[in-house]
């Protein structure tokens, strides 16, 4: 099974056979039950350039040699002028082997994507979600995003089995389009795990509201901060 922990915010830790991967690593979120900076990490995926997403991906790379992060073609571009490792850029519809036997397919959110810098903001090319296959695992990682129609298209091409969707409004779509993502375009979806709620008061959004708004048999499944899931 893959193993996955909720690091807070919209930040997930997977776990399989050794092989170790972050999304959006924002590890300064007040959730985080992470002190310090991980090692033995594998591989990162970036969402978008907000720094609540990139968080601490450059400090991960620095104190874990061989990881490589993939994201889009502009993070990666941002990225590749601050470390040494492995920084590969792709885009939307494309597919890599990240390792580990799982292979990520980029998809499009409805989202900003700038990059905040001490010198200003860079252009952070367009937001992304990610489609993760693998060891018996597929699962849709939505990213920022508000609900939109072409959802239907990634059910279709991938049938995922989880969905994990951004649910705290504001910033993000909120529970009521989320809920309305899996009712309309994500019927094959079997469990959502919500995120990108309750990090700061503005996310105002609950797991609570979600279920209440799903009219299918999919279940809402809210992970507890630092305790490992076996999807």
């Amino acid at each position: 099974m893959v193993s996955v922990t909720w690091l807070g915010h919209a930040a997930f830790m997977f776990k399989h056979c050794g092989f170790t991967f972050l999304i959006d690593p924002f590890l300064a979120n007040p959730n985080c039950p992470i002190k310090g900076i991980p090692t033995s990490i594998d591989a990162i995926l970036i969402t978008h350039g907000h720094s609540d997403h990139i968080g601490s991906t450059v400090d991960i790379l620095n104190a874990n040699p061989s990881c490589k992060v993939y994201t889009n073609v502009e993070i990666a571009s941002y990225l590749s002028k601050k470390v040494s490792n492995n920084v590969i850029g792709f885009n939307k519809g494309g597919t890599i082997n990240m390792g580990g036997n799982f292979k990520v397919t980029m998809v499009d959110a409805i989202h900003s994507s700038d990059i905040d810098t001490e010198d200003g903001i860079l252009p952070g090319g367009t937001p992304a979600g990610f489609v993760v296959k693998g060891n018996g695992v597929c699962f849709y990682f939505s990213g920022d995003t508000d609900v939109f129609s072409d959802m239907a298209i990634i059910n279709d091409l991938y049938q995922p089995d989880y969905a994990f969707l951004c649910i705290g409004d504001f910033y993000t779509m909120g529970p009521v389009q989320a809920a309305f993502a899996v009712n309309k375009y994500l019927t094959d979806v079997k469990t959502v795990i919500p995120m990108h709620f309750g990090t700061f008061p503005a996310l105002t959004g609950t797991p609570e509201e979600l279920e209440k708004h799903i009219k299918t048999k999919t279940k809402v499944l809210t992970l507890k901060f630092g305790s490992a899931y076996d999807m």
